[in-house]
This record gives C-alpha cells, structure tokens and sequence, in this order.
C-alpha cells in the first residue's frame, strides 16, 4: 500500500471501508430479525464490543482504589486478546475501551488501534488526558467517536489534590490540543462530585464549555472505607447541592453545555 501513490491508497480505503460497512450492515440486519422473530439462538455478533484495558493508572485520585492499591500491573488489551478476536472485527461497529486503569498508558495503543480500525471501527474510550502524543491525537481524529474525559476541579490547586500525581496545566494543554485537532469528536467531561467540588459545580460547567466540551457529567462518590471517604457524598449535604445544582444548571444553559447526573447511591 505504502508503494501506492496518496490518491491510490485514499481509494483503496474507501473501498475496504465500504466492504466492513457491508459486513456491518448485514450484521445489523441480522440482529434486528433475531429480535423481531425472537431467537433464542443468535447467529450474529454484537455491534459494540467492550475491551478491557489496563489496571495501571498513572495517577492516585483521592476518590479511587489507586489510591491504596496500584493494580496488578497487567496489560489486559495486548495482541494475542486482538487475535482471538479479530474474526469478529469485520462487524463490529464501536469498540468501547474502558479500563480501571489510564487506557493511553499503553505503550503500543496506536497499534492496537490502527489494527482494530483498519476494519472501519470506531472506537469510545474513557481518560484522563493527562498523556498525549502527536501520534495518538491523529487517532483519536480519525477514529475515534467520543471521548470522556476525568476532570474533577476547574482549578489548579483543586484538582491537583483530587488527583494526585497529576498535572492540571498539563491536561488543559492536552483538552485544547484534542479540541483544536478534533473539531467533530463528541467530548464529554466526567466529574466525580464530592464535599470537595460540590461549591465548584457552576464554575466547572463554565471551564468545561470553554475547553470545548460538549457535555458534563456530574457522578456521585461510590465511598469506601479505605479511602476515609465516607461523609465525603455530595448527596450528604443536600441543601449545598441542591443549591450549586441549580447554579449548575443556569451556567449549563448560559454557556451551551448540556449537564447531565447520576442517580446517588442510594437510589441505586
């Protein structure tokens, strides 16, 4: 392909794209008639795949497990997992890449990528952002379709004691490098919410929409007794929240960006 000349190649993509896209759409297809006519049996493959990552984390958020145990250590997304499924690769459509840990810590990332989008795929992966090279913002370009992003403090100070370890100059950086890159990449900002950030919740809808995110997402604290965390819920303190909740909403709807939350713990 290399020897090709860039129109060659740029058709010889978009004819490999348009057979995955078949593959895709037959599968599709073919899921929906298995619903319609109820089969117990599916002779089809899912059109999202969900791939664990990583347990290794780069940082030790003060809300998080990291904080007292670093993991095994392992690489759970390597090439022999991509090689057992690869046969299903030519119909699936999103690969969803999570992990306990920082899925970009991965030293071979862009290979994996590059080896499971040359199927057309397209990928959702949640981060940190606080590691990003030339290389991987052209992925993320190309391949990806949404991007969340961990940020709990809209200041320096803030964040620094929430997630220890890293640096919030350095993810400003790298969410205005992705933005600039990736004009057409859906972005949301996820923020665990806690007696820490909960007065920062107007201020963090505001820096979020001037990051370029498109959306923020304010999670309750799953508290654990290892990390003393327990008095640290939001929902604890109703009163403040529901206050900053409503100030939340106003800059949501002044600012453009669209605010969701999840249920707190107790409500299951």
């Amino acid at each position: 392909l290399h020897l090709l000349s860039r129109r060659q190649r740029q058709m010889c993509i978009r004819d490999r794209d348009k057979r995955w896209k078949v593959c895709k759409d037959i599968n599709e297809f073919m899921i929906f008639c298995n619903a319609i006519n109820e089969q117990s049996y599916l002779n089809t493959v899912p059109l999202k795949l969900q791939i664990e990552t990583t347990d290794i984390c780069n940082a030790k958020c003060i809300m998080c497990s990291h904080s007292y145990n670093p993991g095994s250590g392992k690489t759970i997304l390597n090439s022999k997992l991509l090689t057992r499924l690869e046969p299903i690769f030519p119909f699936i459509k999103v690969i969803i890449l999570p992990g306990n840990g920082e899925p970009f810590l991965l030293t071979n990332i862009t290979e994996y990528l590059d080896k499971m989008s040359s199927y057309g795929i397209r990928f959702i992966t949640n981060t940190n952002l606080s590691i990003l090279s030339d290389v991987l913002v052209e992925r993320i370009r190309d391949s990806f379709e949404e991007l969340n992003v961990s940020c709990d403090a809209d200041e320096k100070e803030l964040y620094e004691k929430i997630r220890v370890g890293l640096d919030f100059d350095q993810f400003v950086e790298n969410v205005c490098k992705v933005r600039k890159t990736c004009p057409h990449l859906r972005m949301r900002m996820m923020v665990v919410l806690m007696k820490q950030n909960v007065h920062r919740m107007a201020p963090m809808v505001e820096f979020a929409s001037n990051l370029g995110f498109d959306e923020i997402l304010f999670n309750q604290l799953c508290m654990d007794e290892k990390n003393q965390n327990t008095k640290d819920g939001a929902y604890l303190y109703p009163e403040e929240l529901m206050v900053n909740m409503k100030e939340a909403k106003r800059a949501g709807e002044i600012h453009g960006c669209l605010l969701y939350t999840s249920p707190s713990p107790r409500d299951g």
